[in-house]
């Protein structure tokens, strides 16, 4: 009954999108020394939006665990083939993405509760 309240469904939306927040703020600190990395993003929240936020994981690059070359000519296994790969993760960022998505999951779960008892106190169950 109450799933098709608007209030309800925007709560929804909201701890969705801040949950998705939190999953790729964490995978961009998991890859904060991965070479090329690039961090993820997410869209903003806006009224409107669907409830499940579509995310595409990225794989690594193969370069990745690659061999070195070095100016002699030899290889050293277990090094990066190139220095040019630069990461783009923000450790101090993602720190800051992560509680903002904390604070709009807390949003979310404070408009419910005030939801439920606006709709308990209309059933004069309160």
């Amino acid at each position: 009954m109450y799933e098709n309240l608007n209030i309800f469904r925007l709560s929804g939306a909201l701890a969705s999108q801040s949950s998705g927040q939190q999953s790729i703020a964490a995978r961009n600190i998991a890859n904060a020394n991965t070479p090329g990395y690039t961090a993820q993003r997410s869209a903003p929240f806006e009224i409107g939006a669907s409830a499940t936020a579509t995310l595409t994981p990225r794989t690594t690059r193969s370069e990745h665990l690659g061999q070195f070359v070095s100016a002699a000519g030899w290889q050293e296994p277990g090094q990066i083939a190139s220095f040019d790969q630069h990461n783009t993760v923000s450790i101090e960022q993602e720190m800051v993405n992560a509680t903002i998505a904390g604070q709009n999951h807390e949003k979310a779960l404070a408009v419910y509760r005030h939801g439920m008892t606006v709709l308990r106190s209309v059933l004069g169950k309160a």
